[in-house]
Protein backbone atom coordinates (compact mmCIF):
# COMPACT_ATOMS: atom_id res chain seq x y z
CA UNK A 1 0.00 0.00 0.00
CA UNK A 2 1.37 3.40 -0.97
CA UNK A 3 1.56 6.17 1.58
CA UNK A 4 -0.11 9.45 0.91
CA UNK A 5 1.89 12.66 0.78
CA UNK A 6 0.79 13.71 4.29
CA UNK A 7 2.34 10.50 5.70
CA UNK A 8 5.68 11.06 3.97
CA UNK A 9 8.32 11.25 5.35
CA UNK A 10 7.85 8.84 8.21
CA UNK A 11 8.58 10.05 11.73
CA UNK A 12 9.56 7.36 14.22
CA UNK A 13 10.27 7.41 17.92
CA UNK A 14 13.52 5.57 18.67
CA UNK A 15 14.63 4.34 22.08
CA UNK A 16 18.36 3.67 22.17
CA UNK A 17 20.14 1.06 24.29
CA UNK A 18 21.28 3.85 26.60
CA UNK A 19 17.62 4.65 27.30
CA UNK A 20 17.70 7.98 25.45
CA UNK A 21 14.84 8.76 23.10
CA UNK A 22 15.17 10.41 19.71
CA UNK A 23 12.87 11.05 16.77
CA UNK A 24 13.90 9.91 13.31
CA UNK A 25 12.64 11.33 10.02
CA UNK A 26 12.95 8.71 7.26
CA UNK A 27 12.61 10.20 3.78
CA UNK A 28 13.19 6.90 2.00
CA UNK A 29 15.64 6.65 -0.86
CA UNK A 30 16.63 9.85 -2.62
CA UNK A 31 19.11 9.53 -5.50
CA UNK A 32 19.77 5.93 -4.54
CA UNK A 33 20.69 6.68 -0.92
CA UNK A 34 18.46 6.43 2.14
CA UNK A 35 17.98 9.80 3.83
CA UNK A 36 17.37 9.66 7.59
CA UNK A 37 17.84 12.38 10.16
CA UNK A 38 17.56 12.14 13.95
CA UNK A 39 16.29 14.83 16.33
CA UNK A 40 16.21 15.00 20.14
CA UNK A 41 12.55 16.15 20.21
CA UNK A 42 9.45 15.55 18.11
CA UNK A 43 8.84 19.21 17.26
CA UNK A 44 12.03 19.76 15.18
CA UNK A 45 11.41 16.38 13.50
CA UNK A 46 7.94 17.55 12.44
CA UNK A 47 9.37 20.84 11.15
CA UNK A 48 12.02 19.00 9.10
CA UNK A 49 9.39 16.60 7.71
CA UNK A 50 7.22 19.56 6.68
CA UNK A 51 10.23 21.16 4.95
CA UNK A 52 10.88 17.94 3.04
CA UNK A 53 7.21 17.76 1.95
CA UNK A 54 7.38 21.38 0.80
CA UNK A 55 10.62 20.74 -1.11
CA UNK A 56 9.12 17.66 -2.76
CA UNK A 57 6.03 19.60 -3.82
CA UNK A 58 8.19 22.41 -5.21
CA UNK A 59 10.26 19.95 -7.25
CA UNK A 60 7.05 18.41 -8.57
CA UNK A 61 5.87 21.82 -9.77
CA UNK A 62 9.19 22.37 -11.55
CA UNK A 63 8.83 19.16 -13.57
CA UNK A 64 6.68 20.79 -16.26
CA UNK A 65 8.81 23.93 -16.59
CA UNK A 66 11.50 24.45 -19.27
CA UNK A 67 15.04 23.87 -17.98
CA UNK A 68 15.99 27.59 -18.13
CA UNK A 69 13.03 28.54 -15.94
CA UNK A 70 13.77 25.71 -13.49
CA UNK A 71 17.28 27.00 -12.83
CA UNK A 72 15.97 30.53 -12.28
CA UNK A 73 13.27 29.32 -9.89
CA UNK A 74 15.70 27.20 -7.87
CA UNK A 75 18.88 29.33 -7.91
CA UNK A 76 17.54 32.77 -8.75
CA UNK A 77 18.52 34.65 -11.91
CA UNK A 78 21.21 32.97 -14.03
CA UNK A 79 23.56 35.97 -13.78
CA UNK A 80 23.66 35.65 -9.98
CA UNK A 81 24.31 31.90 -10.07
CA UNK A 82 27.12 32.33 -12.62
CA UNK A 83 28.97 34.94 -10.52
CA UNK A 84 29.20 32.73 -7.43
CA UNK A 85 32.30 30.55 -7.09
CA UNK A 86 31.67 26.89 -6.25
CA UNK A 87 32.23 26.07 -2.57
CA UNK A 88 34.26 22.99 -3.46
CA UNK A 89 36.89 25.06 -5.34
CA UNK A 90 36.42 23.30 -8.69
CA UNK A 91 35.63 26.49 -10.50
Amino acid sequence: MRTTNCEWPKIRKRVHQSGKTSWQVDCGKISGRRLRKDFPNKKPAKVYAAQMREQSAKEGQLAGQPEEEQSELVAGPASVARDVEPACGWG
